[in-house]
């Protein structure tokens, strides 16, 4: 089964729906600049993979002092008798 391609208007409403930055606009400048999640240049049509837009999504995950804080409590408090 041939992977799943959106173009860019749906690509961006992908990434808005998981909650990552990401217009149309946004998606047109990320290209032009080498960033952003990876893309297909068929002809003049651009397209995403929903697996690298997946890929991306997760990327952007950051940790922060309290989430590692909050992780290791419930892992520490599961480990207590």
């Amino acid at each position: 089964m041939a992977p799943r391609r959106l173009r860019p208007r749906e690509a961006a409403a992908w990434l808005a729906e998981h909650g990552c930055p990401g217009s149309l606009a946004t998606l047109e400048s990320w290209r032009c600049l080498g960033r952003g999640p990876a893309f297909y240049r068929i002809g003049r049509r651009i397209a995403y993979d929903v697996a690298d837009l997946e890929a991306f999504a997760a990327g952007q995950r950051c940790e922060t002092v309290d989430s590692i804080d909050v992780g290791a409590n419930k892992a520490g408090a599961a480990g207590r008798p």
